[in-house]
């Protein structure tokens, strides 16, 4: 082989290498998980077979910010507290941002409506926000003989590079949708502490 060959080919097979030396040393984070039950307050029992759905009193989720959720994305137990047993559901996904901004402009939208209609106004619907680049909720309750109290929301927060010296690096173009549900069965106020336990699963997205 001749001299410039040779020094072609070992250029190419360089190429190649650092190729698949970048390749196995992507700068994307690792997908987040769910939050350490321990940093969710009171004794919790773990929900079996549990399945998201939209919650009353106006279905703001299922066409929104739950399409297409799995029952994967979400933990859900249950605690007593103060005599009262309550569900706690959390939730994280991968979500591109122009489709979590779709979801919540349509949350939001339809938020309007139940908030002036019969069910909202009976209900009390109030929109609530957390934590997040971004974030919809509600809290509703009923006095109806099947009373209950409920208070959902929902953020976004964009995924960022890691660095070496644990510092946000540069915006990546996804994010994830964490969630976190309080309800209650029995016509008692759910409890008050959604917005700490949306904080702490919200630090666990990378950048956050």
């Amino acid at each position: 082989m001749r001299s410039g060959d040779q020094k072609k080919a070992l250029g190419c097979l360089l190429s190649v290498l650092g190729g698949a030396l970048l390749t196995g040393c992507s700068s994307e984070p690792e997908d987040p998980g769910f939050i350490n039950q321990s940093e969710v307050s009171g004794s919790l029992t773990p929900v079996g077979g549990f399945e998201p759905e939209a919650g009353p009193p106006c279905d703001l989720e299922s066409a929104t910010v739950l399409r297409d959720r799995k029952a994967t994305d979400f933990k859900a137990w249950t605690r007593v507290v103060d005599g009262h047993e309550e569900e706690v559901v959390v939730g994280i996904w991968r979500v591109e941002e122009a489709s979590a901004d779709d979801a919540f402009d349509e949350f939001q939208t339809q938020m309007g409506s139940c908030e002036t209609s019969s069910a909202g106004r009976a209900a009390r619907i109030t929109p609530i926000a957390t934590d997040g680049d971004r974030s919809v909720g509600f809290t509703a309750e009923s006095s109806d003989p099947e009373g209950y109290s409920i208070a959902r929301a929902y953020a976004w927060a964009q995924a960022h590079e890691g660095t070496d010296d644990g510092l946000r690096g540069r915006p990546l173009d996804y994010g994830y949708m964490a969630t976190v549900w309080l309800e209650r069965a029995d016509g008692s106020s759910v409890s008050s502490d959604l917005k700490e336990i949306m904080s702490a699963q919200l630090r666990e997205i990378p950048g956050y």
